[in-house]
């Protein structure tokens, strides 16, 4: 698929309703790269975090792990601001040791990873970055980084476009699915805050404590998150 049509097919995912734009988005990556699965998160690698979307299981616990480990290649293409491609799973062990230890355990079928930074044109601060994977390397020769570049800058402009009045607040952004967006921006600040009060610690302390414990135990951070609001205060 050349340049020309990767544009095409990102802005005809674009069109329809506002709710459903990040997952098809997400799923026009996945298709047009040639991928097995995809995820977009916002505000990558800052307190702020917002998960979009995953297209599929493996693709959203791509996306956990990395959130719980603080490390992993989408975390950094969000900080360096520039694409981060793992063509060898021994990559991930010896670069980033917690989250690739805990890939290999539950994912082993990842091959390699793509992370792309969402970065505004003219610019290398990323707003979010996105995560490709596959099952099986490309093909002897074949490069998807130009294309893939030119899809990410696509669903970047596309991206700022439809949500630049959302920057800089607080609120989240009105995509769905609702409940993805809730459980990995909303719930986790909700209890940070809920855990930081109880200890008398700093949100990003509370915060760093709800991750330590979901990778301790292998669960989601979601239902670490809703495990504390359950627990009794004290």
């Amino acid at each position: 698929m050349g340049h020309a049509r990767v544009v095409r097919v990102m802005e005809r995912a674009a069109a329809g309703d506002e709710a459903g734009l990040p997952n098809r988005l997400c799923h026009a990556l996945s298709q047009s790269l040639g991928a097995d699965g995809a995820s977009m998160s916002l505000l990558t690698h800052t307190e702020a975090r917002q998960v979009l979307c995953a297209d599929g299981r493996e693709a959203l616990r791509l996306e956990e792990l990395q959130f719980e480990s603080g490390e992993g290649p989408c975390m950094a293409a969000s900080v360096s601001g520039t694409p981060v491609v793992c063509l060898d799973p021994g990559e991930y062990l010896s670069v980033w040791p917690v989250f690739g230890s805990r890939l290999r355990e539950e994912l082993p079928q990842v091959a390699l990873i793509l992370a792309l930074p969402l970065a505004p044109a003219g610019t290398s601060k990323p707003i979010g970055a996105v995560d490709l994977w596959r099952r099986t390397p490309w093909q002897h020769g074949e490069d998807p980084l130009p294309r893939a570049l030119t899809a990410i800058q696509t669903v970047t402009d596309i991206l700022l476009e439809r949500a630049v009045r959302h920057f800089g607040g607080s609120e989240p952004l009105p995509w769905e699915p609702a409940e993805m967006i809730d459980a990995y921006w909303g719930r986790a600040r909700r209890a940070a805050g809920q855990l930081a009060a109880r200890r008398g610690i700093g949100i990003p302390d509370a915060l760093a404590l709800l991750r330590a414990r979901a990778f301790a135990t292998g669960r989601p951070l979601p239902q670490v998150c809703t495990d504390l609001f359950d627990e009794p205060d004290g």
